[in-house]
């Protein structure tokens, strides 16, 4: 008789097989239960970043200009990447805006 990695003499009783793979049912839950806390916790994780986001978005909500103090307090960085030119001489250049707390937007 076999319990998933272990081999039960042919005798054993069927209440301890039965142990055995309740066993490993419960160890397979608590796997399952470790991972699905650690995606909640992500969760939680960015939902606290999106809060932080828009509560500094709504002290900019109706600007007038775009200022340094706007742009130092809502972006993390900017990556400006090297310019291109395609083959009819159009040069293109990619730049990403990763924003505080949220990362960046597509």
């Amino acid at each position: 008789m076999v319990c998933r990695n272990f081999i039960l003499p042919e005798n054993c009783k069927p209440c301890l097989f039965s142990f055995c793979a309740i066993y490993f049912t419960l160890s397979e839950l608590e796997k399952k239960i470790e991972a699905l806390t650690a995606q909640l916790a992500s969760t939680k994780e960015q939902e606290d970043g999106i809060s932080k986001w828009i509560d500094l978005v709504k002290q900019f909500s109706s600007p007038s200009a775009l200022t340094a103090e706007m742009l130092n307090t809502l972006i993390e960085k900017i990556i400006v990447h090297e310019a291109t030119k395609d083959a009819d001489g159009k040069r293109t250049q990619e730049i990403e805006i990763f924003y505080r707390f949220v990362g960046k937007i597509d």
